[in-house]
């Protein structure tokens, strides 16, 4: 029964997300349920034919709002716990950790704003084009704006700083 009981806690281990959903994601989420139940209220309520174009327009904001919950969703990094080191390390082996490190996270679309000799700062991601979002907005007589909304505040340059101590342990944030 011991058996048993270990094996579905194993279970139901893995069944937890590997990342924390952030609360913009959840907003998002949210915010797509809304525009489903007014497309169903739409759709039900409406005689067949009329507000055809309402319908494709909530159909369409669900869908953009849905993708942008979706790409909104990341998490921290997290990282397998590794014990510390204690003795010291030489500046070039400092150096080298530094530099494996940068590698690893330029090749997951990190750039390299400032690097020294044991710390190094990246960012990823672009600042939100209002302009474009103004001229989309106009185009569609304002239903971009809810998106445009969203995407301001959830999007953007996002910076990690990477350092490496004296040890040769590495810090990420």
């Amino acid at each position: 029964m011991l058996h048993l009981n270990m094996n579905l806690k194993g279970s139901l281990a893995k069944l937890k997300p590997s990342k924390p959903i952030n609360t913009g994601t959840i907003a998002l989420l949210l915010f797509s349920v809304v525009f489903l139940v007014a497309y169903i209220l739409v759709v039900q309520n409406s005689p067949a034919g009329t507000n055809d174009n309402i319908k494709s327009i909530l159909g369409i904001g669900f869908l953009l709002i849905l993708s942008f919950a979706y790409m909104s969703y990341r998490g921290p990094k997290t990282h397998s716990s590794i014990e510390l080191s204690t003795t010291p390390h030489t500046s070039e082996e400092r150096t080298q950790i530094l530099h494996k490190h940068v590698i690893l996270e330029a090749s997951n679309g990190w750039r390299v704003e400032v690097e020294t000799e044991f710390e190094a700062v990246l960012s990823k991601g672009h600042r939100v084009n209002h302009i474009l979002h103004l001229l989309i907005s106009v185009v569609t007589l304002g239903f971009w704006i809810i998106p445009w909304i969203f995407i301001s505040l959830l999007s953007g340059e996002k910076r990690e700083t990477i350092s490496v101590d004296d040890c040769g342990n590495t810090r990420i944030g």
